[in-house]
């Protein structure tokens, strides 16, 4: 759209210069001025509208006799000065280019058309006039200072210094002149970074000039006065030139040089204003608000720089940085994806988008970016781990322990990562692995107490396993063996099944009861296995501890006594017999067993008669217990 109205206004122009060129060759001058001045209008710098107006004046003029030309050349000068008298600049101008076109000015005329022009803001025309002065009088200071200021006020540092070269080898004794050539030097210098020329030439100047100069006791370069100096000279510039930002730069630079930062932040965000696509200011600005504190105000610029150049990747890195400061966790995934897509390759992108999607629980998409790490750079173990981690709580186990394996596999030393993997392997029944990861934990650090009792934990779970597997052999020898009774191969087996499982047994319990030396019912239960085993005597140590167990102690003194039984002790066997019976008073099964081995060793010591007595007891409350029926019947024949 921009570019359709240029083309117009370019159109436009030519139209007008097309139809003015055609009214000077018909001698109507005023009317060419007109559609001239319409085309400056449009575009005040298109130079061939300006040429036309002068040919046409020139034209107008040259028509008159030569007395005529005067008359008028005066009628146009006394004009000029009544309205420059009263300020209409533009048009006193006007008619100072009417006079200077068919007349040959004299110095001081020519030197204040170059006023008007600059009054006017036209400043090319202006030192085309000021330059046409010097080469007549190129020691004119006057016109040297002249051109030098608009130089300067350009931002035309080389001109201006040449200019400034001359005015000083025409030799200077006004000391208000030397302080303009002074301060004209030194913005030149300034303008250029070169503090240490602007000293130097600020000394030199101090040295060089009348008693009236030195009197001002300007100060010597140093710290604080220097720059306060300096300072003072950038300022003094943008007052003549406001918009020139390299100027306003150079004085923010300073601020910042003197801790002056809430000014320099001021002076960052004009120049942020006046040139918006200036990365380096508003970066600078940014990182002043960062240093303040000022975290959502960096923030925005830097937003600003992204919406300008929506590709450059040190402002998207940068402002991802600051919104993930912020806690804006969204606004910092938009600024992920983006270099992500700018950047594909880049391991780095990827680990801080899938951290910021863990963060934000999108776990999916934080394992579709972790595995992108870990492809684009497989020495990641961290995000190796994260994988795993992620994995595991979205229930895919043999993921999770794929990854934690190669996490342990990189990083020798990591008891945590280990002890992880090792519960899952006991999780997922892989003991013989479990046991492997605490192994190698007290490898790393051998007084680890929860990896020693992991590993006791593996053992019993590895018997246990052990166990179940026995049964399963031992179920199946007793099916064989009832269908075919006579096969001795299979009985053996059986056997040998049995006692492998009662030791496995015994084994277990052992281990359980050290771990839990306080658990009376394991050595009630171990005490039961030993004497099953036929290892009476560690039986009874362990059956004397559970006699202190409230529940079991009955049937604790009751396997007591049968110990002793076995070790034929009969008279002791009976004592705690007694003793089992006597703690309980209702006839259940525990009292009719207690009763039955009573009567059953009673007859083996030949006391028939209290043999009998305990066969009695049982017989009044159940005549159908094992075989008393038969005992009472045979005692009453």
């Amino acid at each position: 759209m921009e570019e359709m109205e240029e083309g117009k206004k370019k159109r436009r122009i030519k139209e007008l210069c097309d139809k003015a060129l055609f009214s000077i060759e018909s001698g109507q001058y005023d009317y060419a001025i007109t559609l001239l001045k319409s085309a400056l209008s449009i575009d005040p710098n298109f130079i061939k509208a300006q040429e036309g107006i002068k040919l046409a004046k020139t034209r107008q003029l040259q028509k008159l006799s030569l007395p005529a030309q005067k008359m008028r050349s005066i009628l146009f000068m006394i004009q000029a000065f009544f309205l420059e008298n009263i300020k209409k600049y533009e048009s006193a101008l006007d008619k100072y280019e009417s006079v200077f076109a068919v007349t040959r000015p004299p110095l001081p005329m020519l030197s204040h058309l170059g006023d008007m022009y600059a009054v006017n803001g036209m400043l090319e025309n202006a030192t085309i006039a000021y330059n046409a002065v010097l080469q007549a009088d190129n020691k004119n200071t006057s016109t040297l200072r002249k051109i030098g200021k608009i130089y300067l006020d350009q931002g035309k540092m080389t001109e201006a210094k040449a200019i400034y070269d001359t005015l000083s080898s025409v030799g200077i004794d006004d000391a208000a002149l030397i302080r303009e050539v002074k301060d004209a030097y030194a913005l030149i210098t300034i303008d250029k970074g070169q503090w240490e020329q602007e000293v130097s030439f600020r000394k030199k100047v101090r040295e060089e000039a009348p008693a009236e100069e030195s009197a001002t006791k300007e100060a010597e370069v140093v710290s604080a006065e220097s720059l306060r100096e300096q300072g003072r000279l950038l300022r003094k510039t943008l007052e003549n030139q406001p918009q020139n930002t390299k100027v306003r730069k150079e004085l923010a630079k300073l601020l910042v040089q003197e801790k002056r930062v809430d000014e320099a932040i001021r002076e960052y965000r004009k120049i942020a204003d006046l040139d918006p696509q200036d990365i380096d200011s508003r970066k600078t600005l940014a990182d002043l608000y960062k240093d303040r504190g000022n975290i959502p105000n960096a923030a925005k610029e830097y937003e600003k720089l992204h919406s300008l150049f929506p590709d450059k990747l040190d402002i998207l890195n940068t402002l991802a940085t600051l919104h993930r400061e912020q806690d804006a966790a969204e606004k910092a995934i938009e600024d992920y994806e983006k270099i992500t897509k700018l950047t594909p390759d880049d391991p780095d992108a990827h680990e801080s988008l899938g951290r910021l999607y863990e963060r934000t629980r999108y776990f999916d998409k934080a394992i579709e970016e972790y595995e992108k790490v870990v492809k684009l750079s497989p020495e990641r173990m961290t995000v190796e781990e994260s994988l795993a981690n992620l994995y595991l709580r979205g229930g895919k186990t043999e993921k999770a322990i794929e990854k934690f394996e190669k996490a342990t596999g990189a990083d020798k030393t990591n008891t945590s990562l280990r002890t992880v993997l090792g519960d899952l392997y006991i999780r997922e029944n892989h003991p013989e692995k479990a046991a492997g990861m605490f192994e190698e934990i007290l490898k790393i650090t051998p007084a680890d107490e929860s990896a020693k009792a992991r590993l006791k934990e593996i053992e019993a779970i590895k018997l246990d396993a052990r166990v179940g597997e026995i049964d399963t052999q031992i179920t199946e020898y007793e099916k064989l063996v009832s269908s075919e009774p006579d096969n001795a191969e299979v009985k053996e087996k059986l056997k040998k099944a049995k006692v492998e499982r009662l030791d496995l047994h015994i084994l277990a319990l052992e281990d359980r009861a050290k771990a839990d030396p306080h658990n009376l019912k394991l050595h009630y239960e171990l005490g039961v296995a030993q004497r099953e085993k036929g290892d009476i005597d560690k039986a009874l140590k362990e059956l004397q501890l559970a006699v202190s167990d409230k529940e079991k102690s009955v049937e604790s003194i009751h396997m007591i006594g049968l110990c002793f039984e076995e070790k034929n002790m009969l008279d002791i066997a009976t004592r705690q017999l007694e003793k089992a019976a006597g703690k309980l008073s209702d006839m259940g099964g525990t009292r009719k067993a207690i009763l039955y081995d009573l009567g059953r060793v009673y007859e083996k010591m030949n006391d028939h008669e209290k043999a009998l007595s305990k066969y009695k007891e049982i017989y009044e409350v159940d005549i159908a217990y094992k075989d008393v029926s038969r005992k009472i019947a045979e005692a009453y024949k």
